[in-house]
This record gives structure tokens, C-alpha cells and sequence, in this order.
């Protein structure tokens, strides 16, 4: 495994980096999902 040959830190910080994309990604979508089900409620 790569992961084991780096350094804890650079590890944990790119463990951390994925977690807040997936988290931003995933309020993005419901974000989108909530102005999409707005959009369609006031027609």
C-alpha cells in the first residue's frame, strides 16, 4: 500500500481534504435538490 510509506501527517491531512469534498459535495446536491423542489413549488 502507497498510503503506509507516507507520512502520517500528509495522510491524515489528505483523509481530512476527502472528507471535506465529499461533505461540500454532498451539500451542494441537497442544496441543489432544495432550490430544485422551491423552483417547481412556486409554478
Amino acid at each position: 500500500m502507497s498510503s503506509l510509506t507516507l507520512p502520517s501527517g500528509s495522510f491524515i491531512r489528505r483523509l481530512k481534504t476527502s472528507g471535506f469534498e465529499q461533505l461540500a459535495a454532498l451539500s451542494s446536491s441537497i442544496l441543489s435538490d432544495r432550490l430544485e423542489v422551491s423552483l417547481l413549488s412556486n409554478f
